[in-house]
This record gives C-alpha cells, structure tokens and sequence, in this order.
C-alpha cells in the first residue's frame, strides 16, 4: 500500500524537477532580468526559472558542456546562456536535456533594457517551444512543459519601434542659384508618425555668397525651411526614407553700388517643391548617422536685375545635400 504511494509521490517530484529552466547570462546581461522577464511567459504554464552563475569557459563547447552538468544537477530541463555578441547583438546558447539537443541564435540588442529583456524572452520561449516539441510524446499532456509544446504559441511581437522624435545636425549644403552655392549647419527634427511614416522638419543657418554680374556686386542669403512626408523602409541597423518636399525660403540679396549706381537690398520669399530621400546607419544606442538628399524645382523665386543687369536667377532647380548624426528620442 505504501509502495504506491511512494512510486506516485516520486514520479511527481520528478515532473515537478523537470519543469525547470536555469538562466545564466555574462555581463553586461543581468540574469536575474532576464529570468524575471522570462518567468512572465512560462510561469503561466507552471515552469520555474532559476538563476544561476555563468560557466567561466570561453569556448561554445566548454559552455555548452557546462551547461549540461548544471541541467542535470538541478534536474532542469533545459539551460539558457545568454551574452553579448556583436555590440548590436545578443548571441543565445540553449541547452535541452530533454532532447538533447544545443539551439544557438542571435538578435538585435535593443536600445532600451525594458525591451532588450522582453524580446529576449519571447526568443527564449520561442526556441524552447521549436527544440521541446521534438520530444512532444515523452512529456505527460497535463504536465508544465507538455502543455507550453501542446498550446499554440502566441503572436510574434512586433519589432521595436524606433523612437518617435528624432534629432539631426549635420553640414548642409544649398544650390540656391546657378553658381550661388551656401553651405552651414543644418538642423532637422522627425517625428515617426509609425513604423512606415516620418514627417520631418528642416532648416540651416547658411552662409551667405558673393556673385557678381557686370560690374555690379550683391551678397545674396537664404533661410530655408523644409517640411517633408517620408515612407521609411527598416531593417537591422539600416534605414531608407524618401517622399516628398516642400521648401518655404526667405531670401535675401544686398546689392553694392557703383558711382552710378545706388545700394540696394531686397528680402523675398521663395517657394519650391520636390523630393528627398535618406539613408541612416544606426551607430550604437540612440545614436544614428545621416546622409540626405534632394532636388526642388521653385515655384515661386524671384530675378535680380539692379539697373537692367541680371545679378541672380533663383527660379532655377535648386539640389540639397546634408549629413551628419541623429539621436533618437524613446
């Protein structure tokens, strides 16, 4: 009668043994986070995550045995080492004593920890789920890890957004007449109305230009302002955006006299529509590098005559180019 008993009481401690996982992780990765975060998806099932110290072998094959010996000594059904790859990756090491098997994957590292330790659970539990099911038939139906490779897994998340606002400086460069180039600072703010859509806003603080025309002198300056509507195309570390542009200009033109000629300026608006499109390298963190370009055709720029002579066309096509670095804003 007591040998039942027994036998039952033994076989559901050794279940309960089996529905456990041990995390390590290297620095800079927290193992305890990860265990936290991971413990919010598998302890639904009734699997528990415990921490504990990495092995100290540098090798995969060293690490990989270690993590074997420390499965079988905790009775765990499987180890999951995590550790810092590439500085924009997270290299995962899964060791499943159930199967005996070893997964090895990598993924993006996010920017913010909150998500770096989410996604990285949900790669976890992923991996889990594909290596596991294998062997589906010697799990019990009712059983923690039986019921995670039985249940449908949930809905892939979807990739971390970047950040809404965004930040630039950078040199800028302006074609703003036909032999008229200024060149400065430029400045512009993007804000990611979603995952496929930015609007942005641009300006410089330009230089001015010299240009001359028979025998007259004229310093000519341009304020641009440009607001665009950007499709955006990412992936990994890589952004591509393009869309349309509208550019609302003060121009400004000082003419020099002659001994006939009187000094004169002049301020007007300059109005002109065209295209833009960007490409950015993310760097490390929040930190992003730029190269942007465009063409505008004027709708409205004005001619410079002083006294009949023609100092300044800016109803021409003007070109752009800008580049420099980006911070995104969580």
């Amino acid at each position: 009668m007591l040998a039942p008993v027994l036998a039952a009481g033994l076989l559901l401690l050794q279940a309960q043994a089996l529905d456990k996982i041990v995390v390590t992780t290297a620095p800079p990765l927290d193992a305890q986070r990860l265990a936290d975060a991971l413990g919010v998806y598998l302890g639904e099932f009734g699997i528990a995550v415990d921490v504990a110290p990495p092995d100290a072998a540098g090798d995969l094959e060293h690490r990989i045995a270690g993590a074997r010996r420390l499965g079988e000594s905790v009775r765990a059904v499987a180890v999951i080492h995590a550790q810092r790859g590439t500085p924009d990756e997270v290299d995962i090491e899964l060791t499943d004593l159930a199967t005996d098997k070893t997964l090895i994957a990598g993924m993006p590292r996010s920017t913010r920890d909150e998500d770096l330790y989410r996604t990285l659970a949900l790669k976890v539990q992923a991996m889990l789920r594909a290596t596991l099911s294998e062997g589906r038939a010697s799990f019990t139906p009712g059983s923690a890890v039986g019921r995670l490779v039985s249940e449908p897994p949930p809905a892939a998340p979807a990739s971390p957004t970047p950040g809404a606002l965004q930040l630039q400086a950078g040199y800028g460069a302006f074609s703003f007449a036909p032999g008229a180039l200024l060149q400065g600072l430029a400045i512009t703010g993007t804000y990611s109305a979603g995952s496929r859509i930015d609007l942005a806003l641009s300006t410089a603080l330009l230089t001015s230009t010299h240009v001359s025309s028979a025998g007259v002198d004229a310093v000519a300056s341009l304020v641009p302002v440009l607001i665009a509507v950007r499709a955006c195309w990412r992936k990994d570390r890589l952004t591509l955006s393009a869309g349309p542009t509208a550019e609302l200009g003060i121009a400004s033109v000082t003419a020099f006299g002659t001994p006939t000629i009187s000094v004169r300026s002049s301020r007007d608006i300059l109005v002109a529509l065209g295209g833009e499109g960007e490409l950015g390298v993310r760097l490390r963190g929040p930190a992003w590098a730029y190269l942007r370009a465009g063409a505008f055709g004027v709708v409205d720029g004005p001619r410079y005559d002083i006294e009949g002579v023609p100092v300044l066309d800016t109803s021409r096509l003007q070109l752009f180019l800008s580049a420099g670095l980006g911070v995104r804003f969580p």
